[in-house]
């Protein structure tokens, strides 16, 4: 009877370990955490959350995740010959401005650029090709008027609170 006692004793226990191996498993795989590089939006069950430090449950046919790249985006922008940019003197001004596009590290800002950007923040051309056109209006928009210099200050550049962006142009000599 002893004997009897401790084999199912030992049964229990070795089904006990297997029940637990397979919940720390499922778990596992359940489980999303989020990088300094990349936050994610879940959306289904349950509504939106988004994740930007730390982890959530992911249940794959109740919730679908949205990553969002949280790295800097260097966008290039020229503006030379035909389209170049014209002063108020008059002037052709070939001109080369880089942006630095990032996703600001708040829940709102994850959120509003997973709605906008989608995937695309993972993949750089993509997002890049995106905000181009937005770039290039805001250099067109912003001339410098005659005599001043032709660097921006961070401060006075508005955009939606998706994107921060600073400018370092890079002006060529002015042609006549």
């Amino acid at each position: 009877m002893d004997a009897q006692a401790f084999g199912a004793f030992l049964l229990w226990l070795i089904i006990a370990a297997i029940v637990v191996v397979i919940a720390v498993y499922i778990l596992r795989w359940l489980y999303r955490r989020s990088t300094k590089e990349t936050a994610f939006v879940r959306t289904g069950f349950m509504g939106e959350k988004v994740v930007v430090n730390g982890g959530a449950f992911v249940i794959p046919v109740l919730h679908e995740i949205t990553p969002v790249n949280m790295n800097v985006l260097r966008i290039e922008v020229r503006r030379e010959d035909a389209l170049a940019l014209i002063t108020r003197n008059r002037m052709r001004v070939d001109l080369i401005a880089e942006f630095f596009v990032r996703v600001g590290a708040h829940r709102e800002l994850v959120a509003a650029a997973a709605q906008t950007l989608g995937r695309r923040t993972l993949q750089p051309d993509s997002c890049a090709a995106t905000t181009r056109p937005r770039c290039a209006g805001w250099r067109r928009s912003r001339s410098p008027p005659t005599g001043s210099s032709s660097k921006a200050s961070p401060s006075s550049i508005s955009t939606r609170p998706v994107l921060n962006i600073s400018t370092r142009p890079t002006p060529s000599t002015p042609r006549a």
